[in-house]
């Protein structure tokens, strides 16, 4: 998944790994993010579905 997602994102990746990983890297670490942000979503949803 984490290949596809480095293709898609960056097609000069294929060419240049290093360059590319440090892309992955910053994809990744927003990846973990936004994860992290949905997680705070559910639970803020949940919050609201319990108070009603």
């Amino acid at each position: 998944v984490i290949m596809k997602l480095k293709i898609a994102n960056d097609p000069t990746a294929i060419s240049s790994a290093v360059p590319g990983d440090v892309h992955m890297e910053k994809i990744s670490k927003r990846l973990e993010a936004l994860e992290a942000d949905m997680k705070l979503l559910k639970d803020a949803v949940k919050n609201l579905a319990n108070k009603k």
